[in-house]
């Protein structure tokens, strides 16, 4: 759903990315060399795709050594984003 989401909303692509400037840019930049050599993401989703791993999984980027509060005050952020956007198109 998040895929989705972040493709057919605006206004919620906006947010993610927004939120995503707020991560620090040594851990945002971690979490994206994960995404591109541990998973092989091309460069052009690595956005989507750190939404999306957040939202399911973001327990993985424990193993990068980064902060576990951090990141999951970070998820708590995306998740409310998430589910407020996924009730507003649900209705549609």
């Amino acid at each position: 759903m998040a895929h989705g989401l972040f493709y057919t909303d605006n206004d919620y692509k906006k947010k993610v990315l927004s939120l995503l400037e707020e991560l620090d840019p040594k851990n945002r930049g971690l979490i994206r060399k994960y995404l591109s050599f541990e998973c092989k993401y091309h460069e052009s989703v690595l956005d989507d795709e750190t939404n999306a791993y957040f939202l399911s999984a973001h327990e993985d980027f424990f193993d990068l050594g980064l902060d576990e509060d951090t990141l999951d005050l970070f998820y708590i952020k995306l998740n409310d984003l998430f589910e407020k956007h996924y009730q507003l198109n649900k209705i549609k």
